[in-house]
């Protein structure tokens, strides 16, 4: 099934004109302005035709995704419900429901969802640029519709990963091209992220200490103290399908809009954490976050000031808090593709980069917040994961493109067909691209 549709314009149909030299002279001037009219109609029409083959496909016949390829970023059409249980939002893709008989599970509380209750929700329209790459190049992370290898020559929108002449290598869930690790830009990076646990997921957090954080309405908040210690605030993860009695477990990669998946499913060690820290000017927060093979923790000044970077124990990086931000500052903790970031009232802090270690295979990542004496409280806690590239349908993970190829992945990763599926070469000829696309 494509993963892009045009919808066909539709046609408007004109009646046939009276003979002018029938008609009165007053009728002849009215047919008079009424043929400008339809001849400016006409020529609109044709103008907005030639716009959308040569300019804009979409902009006049809608482009809409029609797969969910490229989930949670574009989606195609889906059901959608209000959880039962928890009162969030859950979707599922038409083509990826629960087998017969089954309902939908949220992926947050578990609950189960009546497939009958579900409303269903258009895909996404598209504009599609047709002259951006007559101008320049196609870049590396842009999502692009372009024809399909496949022998119906179908539309699809996939993102670009690799370019003409490289070698591409899916590698640990990540996408290695001449050997080095790629790093999304962090926009690209939050377009990607799926959440995993969010506002509503509070009871996942717990104190490490018995008492040291307690739960307020909305907000963990630390107990002021003199000791000197540092209180950690700890995320344990629970997937839907979590046994009952069982603290905690890995975040995979399964896609909550494809509740028909039967494959297994692949650990995840690539996240980001959000949140909110209310405290005073000379508040301090610390941030650890293990994944894969390696440890790094932050020292951040809420009021303003440096900010500090440990990575395994030794300190690698320091960074700036801007002043005036206490009391309540949002923060942002990235640790993907090699890369640890963190920023502060949406200001970078800090930037560092790492070649990750082999993953120990302890069960994903840890995270934590913590707090020494002050009264500092937690609000807006949401976690995120990276998309996790999985190997060709043979276990094919490298690829050597030509020189006019280039490499694309849906961004639902193992429920994509893309340049793994397509050939060997996993290559896309330069002239299959039709543009960037835009979401509207």
């Amino acid at each position: 099934m494509p993963s892009l549709v045009l919808s066909p314009p539709k046609r408007r149909m004109f009646g046939s004109r009276t003979r002018a030299a029938e008609k009165p002279r007053a009728a002849i001037i009215a047919g008079t302005g009424l043929r400008k009219i339809v001849q400016a109609v006409v020529l609109l029409a044709i103008v907005a035709l030639l716009a959308n083959t040569w300019l804009l496909s979409g902009l006049v016949v809608p482009a809409v995704v029609s797969g969910s390829s490229m989930a949670p970023t574009l989606m195609g059409p889906h059901l959608r419900w209000q959880c039962s249980g928890c009162e969030r939002e859950v979707r599922c893709d038409v083509e990826a429901l629960p087998p017969a008989g089954g309902d939908a599970v949220c992926p947050h509380c578990g609950a189960r969802n009546d497939l009958a209750a579900g409303s269903l929700q258009a895909g996404d329209r598209l504009l599609v640029d047709r002259t951006a790459y007559s101008l320049r190049a196609p870049k590396r992370w842009e999502t692009v519709a372009l024809h399909s290898p496949e022998e119906d020559g179908s539309l699809c929108v996939k993102r670009i990963v690799g370019l003409p002449g490289e070698s591409v290598e899916i590698a640990d869930g990540d996408v290695l091209v001449d050997g080095r690790r790629q790093r999304k830009p962090h926009a690209v990076q939050l377009a990607m992220a799926l959440a995993v646990a969010d506002a509503g997921d509070l009871d996942r957090w717990h104190s490490a200490r018995e008492g040291a954080w307690t739960l307020t309405e909305n907000k963990w908040q630390h107990a002021a103290g003199t000791s000197g210690r540092i209180d950690w605030l700890e995320y344990q993860h629970r997937e839907a399908a979590t046994p009952a009695g069982k603290e905690s477990s890995p975040i995979l990669d399964g896609s909550p809009v494809n509740q028909n998946e039967s494959r297994k499913l692949n650990p995840v060690s690539d996240v980001i954490l959000r949140c909110t820290l209310h405290g005073a000017d000379a508040d301090k927060a610390f941030f650890t976050i293990h994944a894969r093979g390696d440890e790094f923790r932050v020292i951040l000044p809420i009021g303003g000031g440096g900010a500090r970077l440990s990575h395994n124990g030794t300190r690698v990086k320091g960074g700036r808090v801007e002043p005036g931000q206490h009391a309540k500052l949002a923060v942002e903790v990235v640790v993907t593709d090699g890369r640890f970031s963190i920023r502060a009232a949406g200001k970078p802090v800090l930037e560092y980069e790492f070649e990750p270690l082999p993953p120990r295979g302890d069960g994903g990542p840890r995270v934590a917040i913590g707090a020494d004496a002050a009264a500092l409280a937690v609000s807006g806690l949401e976690v995120l994961r990276d998309v996790h590239y999985t190997p060709g349908p043979q276990g094919q993970t490298r690829y050597r493109l030509g020189p006019d190829e280039y490499f694309v992945l849906g961004d639902n990763s193992a429920n994509s067909v893309d340049s793994r599926a397509w050939s060997d070469r996993g290559g896309v000829s330069g002239e299959m691209l039709l543009g960037p696309v835009l979401a509207w």
